[in-house]
């Protein structure tokens, strides 16, 4: 079984890093500052991997739920 986990994570020193860089133009900084105060959002999926195709449990079980 594998964990898929991605996320994104709003950190002060890293996006005052960010904004200062050369590339701090290309984000979409009324976005970052609505977000801002939630901290940041991690998904996390387990996912079965046999000889068959994988099966994403987190996925099926909220699939159950609907």
């Amino acid at each position: 079984m594998v964990t898929v986990e991605p996320g994104v994570y709003f950190i002060d020193m890293l996006l005052d890093a960010a904004r200062a860089g050369e590339h701090g133009r290309l984000i979409r900084w009324d976005a970052v500052d609505r977000l801002r105060p939630f901290g940041g959002i991690r998904i996390e999926d387990d996912v079965v991997c046999t000889n068959g195709a994988p099966e994403n449990l987190t996925r099926d079980a909220f699939a159950a739920l609907a």
